[in-house]
């Protein structure tokens, strides 16, 4: 059976697209302090793996090719120390290499001019090192089953010498190596099966520029689940969940479609997700998500749909550096709201945006230091901030553009940068561009401020021939800038004796709302729905 699947999955792979490479971010990056080099553009990885799981323990030979970005006696990659180097080799000649710490250097036998490109291979192995990164274990992480890479933000060089950045995108091609009844598999597409006494190797590769940290890894005693399509889904799971996988995750065949809809084609070759009994919620690896035991097999649609909305955004284009997180997992939040709301209408939505309010307003009311552009850099995944704000600002621009034109625009920025890397003004300018309107105000208050409006109200009424004239005129108080967004007000009559509502925009620091009514309205009511994070002007 796991070679009928195997040979359907080599005959389904998705069409290759091939975009061309990002200009690396600069380095170093507050928030992984010693990782990446800037002199460096690593342009592929071959790994070639021998594993056992899960027994936490590499056998490995890499090859790195890379382009120097200056005049370079020697080249620096990120590996851990616990993995210790046997061998070099520089173009087919050996090489002087030594290691400290997480680095490896390895001494050029002549000079590299700017603009040259070095092929690296090293032979290295040793027990696999899992330490925490923000505050998760990251590498190969191991349960009782096997093996799966949980990389973010820096843990790639756990497992294979690398330019451990976001930024310096590569393709891979990774063989590995396992003993008769294991599965392995890895990002991208399957490219070779191979058996040997004893053991079987997979070889798994994309020509799709990816982040080092978002390398998909596993290895173990998995049953592999094949649902072909456009993108080929691959599951790997526990032989007896068989069943309560396929039923969690069968949403994500209709998912896809979704939001390609909206953003563009899924970008990569195939999708799928690997389960494991470590207490983790997700992780986007790019094109094969991580996901708990626990929760995936629970089949959380908001879960399901935020991992594979990074596909789009945060593995094909992904943050120029790490304080660019927001772009990861603001959208991703995002999209659980339009998904939710798709499925569940009004009650969906306003369950979904209230707790991305409740954290929009704590911040404000602890006068946080840190921004959506400018996140603490020891404590990146904030969820109040990174996740809950992220998805709220994205929610009050699409409102305050209307969602047609904000799809548009984020599919026209997804265009631009695909295969590459942004920042948060790279997105801003893209917005703006394709959206045809200054988000300068937008941009300055809610991504790079720190509080919420606060919001004085007065209703004037004016009788007329037939019916009422009603004015709700708005004005914001709080220092600093105005805070651009779209609402509803609505209007109420005596006794409940009558409703109305319009959409309000503020572009500036007053806006008004009028509405011409049957019905005498003694009250007015700004965001009636409570989705926008405002506080009311105190008299």
């Amino acid at each position: 059976m796991t070679a009928l699947l195997l040979s359907l999955l080599l005959q389904a792979q998705a069409p290759a697209q091939a975009p061309a490479a990002a200009v690396p971010a600069p380095i170093p990056d507050p928030a992984v302090p010693g990782r990446g080099n800037p002199d460096l553009d690593v342009q592929h990885y071959e790994l070639h793996l021998l594993l056992a799981p899960p027994q936490p323990r590499l056998s490995a030979w890499a090859r790195v090719e890379l382009q120097a970005l200056r005049p370079l006696d020697q080249v620096e990659l990120d590996l851990h120390h616990q993995l210790r180097v046997q061998s070099a080799h520089v173009g087919g000649e050996s090489a002087r290499f030594a290691q400290a710490r997480d680095r490896l250097r390895v001494r050029l036998p002549r000079r590299a001019a700017a603009g040259q490109v070095l092929a690296v291979e090293l032979r290295y192995g040793g027990p696999l090192p899992e330490e925490p990164s923000q505050g998760e274990p990251v590498g190969l992480l191991a349960d009782a089953r096997g093996l799966v890479s949980y990389l973010e933000p820096d843990g790639a060089h756990h497992f294979f010498p690398c330019n451990d950045h976001p930024s310096d995108k590569a393709r891979f091609d990774v063989v590995v190596r396992v003993p008769l009844g294991s599965y392995a598999a890895a990002t991208g597409e399957l490219r070779g099966l191979g058996f040997e006494p004893g053991s079987r190797s997979f070889h798994w590769g994309t020509d799709r520029p990816t982040a080092p940290y978002l390398l998909a890894l596993a290895a173990g005693a998995y049953a592999p689940i094949l649902r072909p399509g456009t993108p080929p889904l691959l599951d790997l799971a526990w032989p007896e969940d068989e069943e309560q996988v396929r039923n969690s995750l069968a949403d994500t065949a209709r998912m896809i479609p979704f939001l390609a809809e909206r953003y563009g084609p899924y970008p990569f070759e195939r999708y799928g997700h690997v389960f494991t009994a470590r207490a983790v919620g997700g992780l986007e690896n790019q094109t094969m998500t991580v996901l708990g035991r626990e929760a995936g097999l629970d089949g959380d649609p908001a879960l399901i749909v935020h991992e594979l909305a990074h596909q789009w955004f945060g593995d094909w284009v992904s943050p120029r550096q790490w304080r660019d997180l927001w772009l990861n997992e603001g959208w991703a939040t995002y999209l659980e709201l339009r998904w939710r709301e798709a499925q569940g209408g009004a009650e969906e939505r306003a369950r979904t945006l209230r707790p991305w309010r409740a954290s929009t307003l704590r911040l404000a009311q602890r006068q946080s230091p840190w921004t959506l552009a400018d996140p603490d850099p020891s404590n990146l995944f904030d969820a109040d901030l990174v996740y809950n704000k992220g998805g709220m600002v994205l929610h009050l621009l699409a409102e305050y553009l209307g969602r047609q034109r904000f799809d548009a625009a984020a599919a026209q920025y997804l265009a631009a940068f695909g295969g590459g890397n942004a920042g948060t003004e790279d997105f801003q300018a893209a917005m703006a561009q394709a959206a045809g309107e200054d988000l300068g105000d937008f941009f300055r208050a809610w991504v790079y401020g720190r509080d919420v409006p606060v919001i004085e109200s007065r209703l004037a009424v004016q009788a007329r021939a037939r019916g009422f004239h009603a004015v709700l005129r708005l004005r914001q108080t709080q220092d600093g800038p105005p805070y651009p967004f779209a609402s509803r007000v609505r209007f109420t009559g005596a006794g409940g004796q009558g409703e109305a509502e319009v959409t309000v925009r503020f572009t500036g620091r007053e806006a008004q709302a009028y509405a011409d009514l049957e019905f005498e309205p003694v009250a007015a009511e700004l965001d009636p729905y409570r989705e926008v994070p405002w506080k009311a002007a105190r008299d």
